[in-house]
């Protein structure tokens, strides 16, 4: 959408923008819901799948941020301020920027139209141009793109003990791997981190992140966690953990640290709840993380640091003892976050919300 700097314009162009979606929706059949039901959505600021992926009998709707919000306020925070959205958005800036305030991912390597660029300070990275000596010294390795989202391009590296190196979960040799690295263009190059034991169990065939929404309130100089949960992959999502591919969401309860009710999302008008782990059976219900206090409050602390990003969704990985914070997102992911709980349930999320929009 255009920034305007008027609000009654971008209200009107995001209503605007979810009729026409829910009835292209209605039209090509992919909108179950009657179109009665679906014009009593739009006065409130949703669009008509809320009505399945919502509770709206157990929660009023002034709970939820509507998609109206997610549009017109989220959306301006992001298009008005693109060059500091910038420094999350591309992996490789996000890296550096957090390393100052939070731990991060070890940064070996950039791989440039097929060229790796050995960035880390060791005496043999020298040797780092080839792919071949970077698994000698690091087995077990992440190469993502540092410009693109959705994880699209996740590859996990691992060096097994006859030569072969598993890719994805692929076997490949050395020329292979080889010859992979040389098609790349615009990846960086990560030691994996290591995740603490309970996430391991619950799925240990790709690293499972947590995300931890902040919003930063400049009338008070605080950080507030709007919510967070717990993202896990499985072997339809596989290597990430995008619960609309698959992948598993289930909720923190943000006092206790303790997971709640996990959802998947099949298509984006339903969902279905998990009570276990569909490929390892390991139930995630009660699951407490380690050090969630802890966690919190470096969070808040950092989020406070970056007060000219006042929307962050960190993605970060539990580690035995600590935490590493895998990057953080300027763009909203409210939806499938919602459908676990609403995020304006609580008077504080409220307040803020609601001086956030005012100022826009």
């Amino acid at each position: 959408m255009p920034i305007y700097r008027s609000r009654h314009v971008r209200s009107l162009l995001s209503y605007a923008l979810i009729v026409f979606s829910d009835i292209r929706d209605y039209i090509t059949r992919r909108q179950k819901i009657s179109f009665l039901d679906m014009m009593k959505m739009w006065p409130k600021g949703f669009s008509a799948n809320k009505l399945s992926l919502y509770d709206f009998d157990r929660y009023p709707k002034r709970s939820y941020i509507s998609d109206v919000s997610v549009l017109r306020d989220f959306n301006y925070i992001y298009n008005c301020d693109k060059t500091n959205a910038a420094l999350l958005d591309n992996k490789l800036l996000s890296n550096l920027l957090l390393r100052a305030h939070v731990p991060v991912p070890k940064l070996i390597a950039i791989i440039m139209d097929g060229s790796i660029i050995p960035l880390c300070k060791e005496g043999s990275c020298r040797d780092y141009r080839d792919i071949l000596n970077v698994i000698k010294d690091y087995p077990r390795l992440v190469i993502i793109p540092y410009d693109s989202g959705a994880s699209i391009g996740l590859h996990y590296i691992r060096c097994h003990n006859d030569g072969m190196v598993e890719v994805n979960q692929g076997m490949m040799d050395h020329a292979q791997l080889q010859r992979f690295v040389a098609s790349l263009d615009g990846f960086m190059v990560l030691e994996q981190v290591s995740q603490a034991g309970y996430s391991e169990r619950i799925y240990p065939n790709s690293t499972n992140t947590i995300r931890i929404m902040t919003l930063y309130d400049r009338e008070k100089d605080e950080a507030v966690v709007l919510a967070a949960a717990h993202k896990f992959a499985t072997n339809s999502s596989y290597p990430a953990e995008t619960v609309i591919r698959g992948g598993l969401l289930s909720r923190i309860d943000l006092e206790s640290g303790q997971l709640r009710e996990t959802i998947t999302r099949p298509n984006m008008y339903s969902y279905l709840r998990c009570e276990k782990h569909p490929d390892t059976g390991m139930p995630i219900e009660g699951t407490v993380i380690p050090n969630w206090d802890s966690i919190l409050k470096t969070i808040r602390s950092a989020s406070k640091q970056l007060a000219f990003l006042p929307y962050i969704g960190w993605d970060i990985v539990v580690t035995e003892n600590n935490f590493v914070v895998i990057e953080g997102n300027t763009k909203p992911g409210i939806e499938s976050m919602q459908i676990l709980a609403p995020l304006l349930e609580k008077e504080r999320n409220r307040e803020i919300m609601r001086r956030i929009s005012d100022r826009m």
